[in-house]
């Protein structure tokens, strides 16, 4: 399981991210919580497909490959899922913390559950 500092280190260091074939999909941006647990659920990553727009991913099957040189993020997804992915425009609570709906946090669940293998399709 990831941990919440191993993130944190990830995101300090501007960490690549990469699918669950080692490809190359961006860089890391930020780490969100469920709210009613408090466990981690979903990381951002700004892929560049959509200039200064972030890419919603869940950490379910995510990994940190510390042997890497930087570490890195492996996510547990194909890098064509991801970038396909729904754009979710954020509820901004303050400065420094955003609040994704629970009507957004269905859609990008729906979305990823499509394929829960990563497929690239």
């Amino acid at each position: 399981m990831i941990t919440k500092e191993e993130l944190h280190d990830l995101i300090a260091q501007q960490a690549e991210v990469h699918d669950n074939h080692d490809r190359p999909v961006g860089q890391l941006r930020r780490m969100f919580f469920d709210e009613s647990t408090g466990d981690l659920e979903w990381v951002t990553v700004q892929t560049g497909k959509y200039a200064g727009h972030e890419t919603y991913v869940p950490l379910r099957g995510a990994s940190v490959d510390l042997d890497s040189d930087p570490p890195r993020l492996r996510l547990g997804f194909g890098k064509g899922l991801i970038d396909d992915a729904p754009l979710m425009a954020e509820e901004k609570i303050s400065r420094t913390e955003h609040h994704l709906s629970a009507g957004q946090e269905k859609q990008l669940y729906a979305y990823y559950r499509f394929d829960t293998h990563g497929s690239d399709d």
